[in-house]
């Protein structure tokens, strides 16, 4: 089976993860707070064939033609959408949950 990635874009750039280290970025927004610098090393060079910048000019956002990669736009994430994603990857037990 093909490796399964995340794709960040922002300012229409983009950037790729491996699912692990997607979870290890994550983690490290729920200790260092939500302020982030992407790394230059993970950075590609234009955007993927399979990523797509919306039709609606009004904003910038983009969309993925498949299942098989996730797509990520944390531009405006605050710590509660970085919780979410958490919460979402498996890092951390929903707010509220019960054991």
């Amino acid at each position: 089976m093909a490796n399964r990635y995340v794709y960040v874009v922002q300012f229409g750039a983009c950037w790729r993860y491996t699912q692990a280290d997607w979870k290890a970025f994550v983690a490290e927004r729920l200790v260092d707070g939500p302020g982030y610098v992407l790394p230059d090393e993970r950075r590609l060079a234009r955007l993927p064939a399979i990523i797509h910048r919306s039709r609606d000019t009004s904003y910038e956002r983009y969309w993925i033609d498949t299942k098989r990669h996730d797509l990520r736009e944390p531009l405006d994430w605050d710590e509660n959408d970085w919780r979410y994603e958490a919460e979402d990857l498996g890092l951390i037990e929903p707010q509220g949950a019960t054991a």
